[in-house]
């Protein structure tokens, strides 16, 4: 096992460039007043628009559009909050659905192949069984398909052809105990802390990082191989040196619950000048090493990046929690208007605690995400609110 290196001070480092809005209103009506402030204010949504390049032209006729995607987004919302967990599915995954159609139209600058269709369609129908792992859905390709279109825009890279309901809960943080314990087996994301260490003595920089010691790094060597290029394992003690605790935030015996590791010895960076870190630098070698494979954490807490892994070695397309909660509760939603039988049927299962869950905590998780992502142009940074 590699040497740990003494940290002698050290940079917060957040590629994902977070800001942090405390309320006391319901998180979930933050979110939406701060979207109404783009849908609804003029000046605002003009603004919001003009920052994803559409041209002067065009402006209000977008910004107007944006406006009806937005509004339907939110009378779906707030039905589905009035709405049992057994019929909501449906309705949430409607409002998610034009938030997408909102955040796509303005990516590509005000010009959506309307009518769009979903883009996933249940398989199997006439399997019934339970077991979570024989609920698929595949995806269609093509522009006028959501979510084919919204998973290219996230990782510029082709969708997946298929997708597996027990896979993509999996991703799903609010969730993740009741995963485990329904019989699923571990999540596809882990929780990490990654910072900018510095040696004014030496004038060098490096990354280092905690890794929840759940994650399946080795497995997937080769699959991460510019994570594992730039990065090695090193063992750490519970002296390994002063300050090490503070460094990821850590309290009491939490730091026994993470794999630690560190730039390479040849991969260190030098200062700048006397004093200054090249931060700039040090963030491009995170964005390369965590390409496609983390999600920022869309709540206020110790992690600053969750780490996302493929299906297996071979089904290797990248997955997110946004998207997994999106193509989830599609899939929920076909349940309720097409087989409720079907859907009682899993509902009655050992899975119940885990779809209950998930129908009742995970919207709001998604809301933080797709939100962010649509005003972040304007913002230039991601908007967490929290109470």
């Amino acid at each position: 096992m590699n040497k740990y290196r003494t940290v002698p001070s050290w940079y917060p480092a957040d590629i994902f460039s977070r800001a942090f809005l405390t309320t006391t209103l319901d998180v979930d009506k933050e979110y939406w007043l701060l979207l109404r402030s783009y849908s609804e204010v003029k000046t605002r949504g003009i603004e919001l628009v003009k920052s994803y390049g559409i041209a002067d032209d065009k402006l209000e006729k977008s910004w107007k559009s944006f406006r009806a995607y937005v509004r339907q987004a939110e009378n779906y919302w707030l039905a589905g909050q009035k709405t049992p967990y057994q019929s909501s599915p449906l309705l949430y995954y409607y409002s998610f659905m034009n938030l997408v159609k909102a955040f796509l139209f303005l990516k590509y600058k005000g010009i959506l192949n309307e009518p769009m269709r979903h883009g996933l369609f249940r398989k199997n129908k006439t399997s019934y069984s339970v077991d979570l792992r024989t609920c698929k859905m595949g995806v269609q390709t093509g522009s006028d398909k959501i979510f084919n279109d919204y998973y290219k825009s996230v990782f510029n890279v082709a969708c997946p052809n298929e997708l597996s309901l027990h896979y993509l809960l999996g991703f799903c943080t609010d969730v993740s105990y009741q995963f485990v314990n329904c019989g699923y087996g571990s999540s596809r994301t882990h929780p990490g802390i990654y910072r900018f260490a510095m040696d004014n003595g030496r004038k060098k920089c490096w990354i280092v990082m905690a890794l929840a010691k759940s994650s399946p790094m080795t497995y997937y060597k080769t699959y991460f191989k510019d994570f594992f290029n730039e990065l090695e394992k090193v063992e750490v003690k519970q002296r390994v040196g002063p300050g090490f605790r503070e460094l990821f935030g850590f309290t009491g015996l939490q730091w026994t619950g993470f794999d630690y590791y560190q730039s390479k010895d040849q991969k260190e960076v030098d200062y700048i000048s006397d004093n200054q870190a090249p931060v700039g630098l040090l963030i491009a070698k995170l964005n390369k090493i965590l390409l496609n494979n983390s999600s920022p954490s869309y709540v206020q807490n110790e992690f600053n990046f969750y780490m996302n892994f493929p299906q297996n070695r071979t089904k290797t397309e990248p997955m997110s929690e946004e998207l997994a909660i999106y193509a989830s509760m599609f899939y929920m939603g076909e349940l309720v208007r097409y087989n409720p039988n079907y859907l009682y049927s899993i509902l009655e299962s050992e899975s119940f605690w885990l779809l209950q869950s998930f129908v009742e905590s995970c919207p709001i998780k998604y809301l933080r995400a797709i939100v962010a992502r649509i005003i972040q142009p304007a913002t230039k940074n991601i908007l967490i609110v929290t109470n």
